[in-house]
């Protein structure tokens, strides 16, 4: 499961605030947020008018993270979970923004993982 959520984000006395994917397992528990924040392309105006009130209905009702106290979680995903992360629109743009967990997920002794990614310094 996965939303659009608000991220505050604080470095050498700046705050800033972005939206960013965030992934959770079944309990909730959050194992990894996009390292970059969201970017909207769309290939027509209204898949892209679509885009941006999805992420208005993910953002407007919920808390904002604070990247710092954010406990991630061991990733805890079934196989047959694995389909909820592809894109099921052909549009690049959304193959874009899932791209990088089709790289990321790796298959060990059934196990599955992904890649974290924590804020990078800036």
């Amino acid at each position: 499961m996965w939303n659009n959520r608000i991220i505050k984000h604080e470095k050498d006395g700046v705050t800033w605030y972005s939206v960013h994917e965030v992934f959770y397992n079944e309990d909730g528990s959050i194992y990894a947020y996009t390292e970059d924040p969201i970017t909207i392309v769309g290939e027509t105006k209204s898949e892209t008018i679509k885009q941006v009130e999805q992420i208005l209905r993910d953002i407007k009702d919920t808390p904002v993270l604070v990247a710092s106290e954010i406990e991630f979680k061991e990733i805890s995903v079934s196989l047959s979970e694995l389909n909820s992360f592809v894109p099921t629109s052909s549009s690049s743009s959304c193959t874009d923004s899932y791209l990088f967990l089709a790289t990321s997920f790796l298959l060990s002794k059934g196990n599955l993982s992904i890649k974290r990614f924590p804020p990078r310094n800036l």
